[in-house]
C-alpha cells in the first residue's frame, strides 16, 4: 500500500509519519509550479497503481487554481475526502471518505452543559479554561494554548492550520492515513 503527498508549499510541511505498510513518498513541485505542472503531478499520482490514496495539500500557492486540481483526482484515491464525488457521497450518506474536517458532530448526553464559542467570543480563554473538554477548530493558530486550557483538560485538535513551529492537529493527520487503509481494503477486496 503506497500513500503520496502532492505538497505544493513548503519543505518544511510533514506528511502522516509512515506506518507499517505505508510508504508516503512526496511529489513537491516547486513553489513556482504552473497550473499544468501541478496537474501533472496528480495525473501520475492518480494513474500510479501502487498508489492507494494520496492527498493534495492546501492551502496551494495563490496562482494555482486549487479547484481544478482537486476535481483532477481520482475520488478512489482522495485520502482528504475532498473531491466533489467524495463530499457529494458523503451528503448522500454513501460510503465515502471521511474528511477530517467534515463530521457531524452531535453530543448527547445527560449532566453536560456544551457551549459553542466563535473564536471573537468575549472572554473566550475564560470559556475555554471552564472546560473539561474543547475540541479546537478555530481555522487560525493561536486561540487554544497552554494557558487557556484547565489542568487535565482533554483536548481534540481538528485543526488544519499550519505554522512555522509545526503542523496541524491529530484528527487531519489521521483521518487522511485511515481514508488510505480503508481504500487499500476496498482495492484488496473488491465486490
Amino acid at each position: 500500500m503506497t500513500a503520496q503527498l502532492l505538497d505544493a508549499r513548503s519543505a518544511t510541511r510533514t506528511a502522516w509519519p509512515p506506518g507499517p505498510g505505508i510508504d508516503p513518498p512526496r511529489r513537491r513541485p516547486p513553489a513556482d509550479a504552473g497550473q499544468r505542472q501541478a496537474e501533472d503531478v496528480v495525473d501520475e499520482l492518480t494513474a500510479a497503481p501502487d498508489c492507494t490514496g494520496y492527498i493534495v495539500q492546501f492551502p496551494l500557492p495563490r496562482h494555482l487554481d486549487a479547484n481544478a486540481v482537486l476535481t483532477r483526482m481520482e475520488p478512489a484515491k482522495d485520502a482528504d475526502g475532498l473531491h466533489p464525488v467524495d463530499l457529494g457521497r458523503l451528503v448522500l450518506g454513501v460510503d465515502a471518505p471521511l474528511p477530517c474536517t467534515g463530521a457531524r458532530v452531535r453530543v448527547v448526553g445527560r449532566g453536560i452543559t456544551v457551549t459553542l464559542c466563535h473564536t471573537g467570543t468575549e472572554g473566550l480563554a475564560r470559556h475555554v479554561r471552564e472546560a473539561d473538554i474543547v475540541v479546537a477548530a478555530a481555522g487560525s493558530p493561536g486561540p487554544i494554548t497552554k494557558d487557556t486550557l484547565r489542568p487535565g483538560a482533554a483536548v481534540l485538535d481538528v485543526g488544519i492550520t499550519r505554522t512555522e513551529h509545526g503542523g496541524v492537529g491529530s484528527m487531519p493527520r489521521a483521518m487522511p492515513l485511515a481514508n488510505v487503509v480503508e481504500a487499500a481494503e476496498r482495492n484488496a477486496n473488491p465486490a
